[in-house]
């Protein structure tokens, strides 16, 4: 499980970095641009992106899965719900692909449609920057493992065997010390 929690929070975390660093430095870049020049820059980035990006987010999905079938609790729960989102991302990727790729071919088209296609993008791109950064805080969480959420309350018996009631028993008869004596332990009864 442990190799499945390292994998997924890798990929994912990847995934959702380049997808938000995106949406982060470059589309505010890209928003200033006159639209000849936005195409020429956004080419060279998206011909990048398009490489690494569909490798990542298959392998995000993929071991997010593995992660939540080898899991139990809440952390197979959140993985579950975190490959929900990634898949989502990937079925929005299905939209903004042939966008981009038609305001890459765009030159001979009516200005006023080649100029609503980046905000078309931006907004999704956006949007599926949003899903993945959740998705992966999601996984993140899950990755813990047994540990305890912070929504979570204690267990009860939390404390045992921890700390200076390491030697606590609930039992009517346990061992002590004699007070200040080095010596062997003595069996008390009824304390």
């Amino acid at each position: 499980m442990k190799t499945w929690a390292i994998l997924m929070v890798m990929s994912s975390g990847l995934f959702s970095g380049g997808v938000t660093l995106i949406a982060w430095e470059r589309v505010p870049a890209w928003r200033a641009l006159p639209l000849t020049q936005f195409r020429t820059q956004f080419a060279t980035t998206i011909r990048i992106a398009d490489r690494v990006q569909p490798a990542l987010l298959l392998a995000t999905i993929v071991t997010t899965i593995g992660f939540g079938l080898t899991a139990n609790g809440a952390a197979r729960t959140l993985a579950f719900a975190g490959a929900a989102g990634f898949i989502v991302t990937l079925a929005a990727s299905a939209v903004l692909v042939p966008l981009q790729r038609r305001i890459i071919a765009s030159s001979g088209e009516e200005t006023s449609v080649v100029e609503a296609m980046p905000r078309r993008w931006f907004l999704g791109h956006f949007g599926r920057s949003a899903l993945a950064v959740t998705s992966f805080f999601l996984v993140a969480m899950g990755s813990r493992g047994k540990r305890r959420l912070a929504c979570q309350a204690p267990h009860p018996n939390s404390m045992k065997g921890v700390g200076p009631h390491r030697n606590f028993s609930r039992s009517p008869t346990h061992r002590v010390r004699a007070a200040g004596s080095p010596g062997p332990v003595h069996r008390v009864h009824g304390q």
